[in-house]
């Protein structure tokens, strides 16, 4: 009897632990590095988006894929790329003004892109008060990617800059070498020495010579005619014609009592 009650709890035993093979783990238990619950920072890889331009930039899955269709080590057209900072590799720096760090469409680093050697705000160098980039930083990228060597997508060298930065944008031209300070390309404008000059205005203006003066001499008497006439002005003859005095008997003029004793005339 006692045997026989031995064995029928070692076959209900037995059955128990079969069957619980058969019961999933309990809810919390994860795979590590599989992507589960807890399982490392790999997220989802997002779908491309995006046409490179300012309006609708490339998202990192849309950046990738341009990337990809590229011959290795050709430097692309202007494209905006946006993301978000995953880790940062160089800080920027007063010394070369530029960082380097890597960008996702989630934060994750997963499907990650390398943003390498790229300018500040303003396509400016980094100055000391600018404010540091970090992991969390949502940003845009403006410049010119490559497939370096055939296997690394990444911005060129010295051809990006941080369009925006968390929102903050400080505009910026064309990617290219980029300077501290740019100075207003103006040409400067002319001294007053030069300003009122008509040759300056006007261009291939005739040069205007001028006479050589001439020497009056200021003396009350004139010079002789053995005299020197260096410097002088003979002045013309001054001589006067008198015309002759009236006759006075054509200038006669009748008294009173002359008039009143001469006749009327016969009409």
């Amino acid at each position: 009897m006692k045997k026989y009650f031995l064995f029928l709890l070692s076959a209900v035993l037995t059955l128990g632990f079969t069957a619980c093979e058969d019961i999933p783990a309990p809810y919390g238990i994860f795979d590590q590095g599989n992507g589960g619950e807890g399982g490392g920072d790999e997220g989802e890889t997002a779908e491309p988006e995006g046409d490179g331009t300012l309006a609708t930039p490339f998202n990192v899955a849309g950046i990738n894929e341009y990337i990809s269709s590229l011959e290795a080590d050709v430097n692309s057209p202007t494209v905006y790329i946006k993301g978000i900072v995953v880790s940062v590799k160089e800080e920027f720096s007063t010394d070369y003004g530029n960082a380097t760090f890597y960008i996702s469409d989630d934060g994750t680093s997963k499907n990650q892109f390398y943003v390498y050697r790229t300018y500040y705000l303003g396509n400016k160098k980094f100055a000391e008060g600018d404010t540091q980039i970090k992991a969390g930083d949502e940003v845009i990228i403006c410049g010119s990617v490559v497939n370096f060597k055939g296997n690394t997508p990444e911005t060129a060298q010295g051809k990006s800059f941080v369009y925006s930065l968390n929102g903050v944008t400080a505009g910026g031209e064309q990617p290219g070498e980029a300077t501290k300070e740019r100075q207003p390309a103006t040409e400067p404008l002319p001294t007053p020495s030069t300003a009122l000059q008509p040759t300056n205005m006007l261009p291939h203006s005739p040069t205007v010579k001028k006479a050589p003066k001439t020497s009056i001499s200021r003396e009350k008497s004139f010079p002789s005619e053995s005299s020197s006439a260096q410097n002088s002005v003979t002045p013309p003859s001054t001589s006067l014609t008198m015309a002759p005095a009236p006759d006075s008997s054509m200038c006669t003029v009748p008294s009173i009592s002359a008039i009143r004793n001469t006749p009327p005339a016969h009409s």
